[in-house]
């Protein structure tokens, strides 16, 4: 119940944060609301809304809410505004590379950090796999949009979907 709320608030305040609408240059997209439940004591809910122009400009928000990290001795929640930076979409996956705009703990994230996030979207009726974290962790040499991105965990969402377009 509390991810199902935690994806309606992120969807409702999207139009607060300025995410961006479809044009007629739009090359890509990858738009939608998820919530992500690695394991025990570990949760996360991301709304996000980027799209990559036909000169290959990126422009979008991604909005990562913190509902559990307690297994990683995180006692706090809230939420993490990032901005993309690049993105790199191989048919129905996309790799998305952002920095850290707001955040709710600098333990969690700075602002400046980088961060990724990545998606495989299963399409109608099917359950996406994503994940994103901390370049730190995930990304230490910035590849995450190039043709060799780095490996990163695959974890089915537990609700929500998110579209590759």
């Amino acid at each position: 119940m509390q991810a199902r709320i935690a994806c309606a608030v992120l969807l409702a305040i999207a139009p607060v944060l300025g995410m961006p609408s479809a044009g007629p240059t739009t090359a890509h997209r990858v738009n939608g609301a998820v919530t992500v439940k690695p394991g025990p004591g570990f949760a996360f809910a991301t709304i996000l809304d980027v799209r990559q122009d036909s000169s290959g400009q990126v422009s979008g928000r991604v909005l990562t809410r913190i509902l559990d990290l307690s297994s990683h001795g995180v006692a706090t929640k809230g939420d993490i505004e990032q901005t993309a930076e690049c993105m790199r979409v191989v048919g129905n996956t996309a790799y998305i590379g952002t920095r850290i705009t707001k955040t709710f703990d600098e333990k969690v994230g700075k602002v400046g950090d980088r961060a990724v996030f990545w998606v495989q979207d299963a399409g109608g009726g099917g359950k996406d796999i994503a994940y994103g974290g901390p370049s730190f962790v995930w990304d230490q040499s910035n590849a995450i949009c190039t043709s060799t991105p780095p490996r990163l965990t695959s974890v089915v969402v537990s609700e929500g979907d998110i579209t590759v377009r």
